[in-house]
């Protein structure tokens, strides 16, 4: 899928910058915009801050939150995933985010036009507020 997602980026004109964390696998993708293995993780904020549309590719058995969820809604971008449960999750907004099966699901026009994304996001991942939740649910 990751070969696919490449090709299709160089065909409609998207730039891309892609981190592989399974090395093994992709290295016969020889692109200059992919990375492969773990970014520290501020090189990796930086990235998503910088982006317009963060992509998600999960395997085929995973459903549920992920990093990529999280960081599209904190920094106000578009997210295009694989992972069906998007569509459940509590900040889904179908203008911002895009769920996609195949390659060809994808709507590359989407993915280049840079919008106004505000999921408007009042801070419930911040840790305090985690630490917060759970000091509440034990004194109860």
């Amino acid at each position: 899928m990751v070969c696919d997602i490449l090709e299709k980026c160089k065909k409609n004109d998207v730039k891309y910058d892609v981190q592989l964390f399974k090395a093994e696998k992709f290295k016969k993708i020889e692109e200059k915009d992919v990375y492969y293995g773990l970014l520290p993780y501020d090189e990796n904020v930086k990235r998503g801050i910088e982006s317009n549309c963060i992509l998600e590719i999960v395997r085929k058995d995973f459903i549920g939150f992920t990093q990529r969820y999280f960081e599209a809604i904190v920094f106000n971008k578009k997210l295009l995933s694989n992972n069906p449960a998007i569509k459940e999750m509590p900040y889904y907004n179908p203008d911002y985010m895009q769920y996609f099966e195949k390659v060809n699901d994808i709507d590359w026009e989407w993915v280049k036009e840079v919008d106004e994304v505000d999921y408007q996001y009042k801070g419930e991942f911040d840790p305090q507020n985690w630490e917060d939740k759970i000091i509440k649910i034990i004194e109860e």
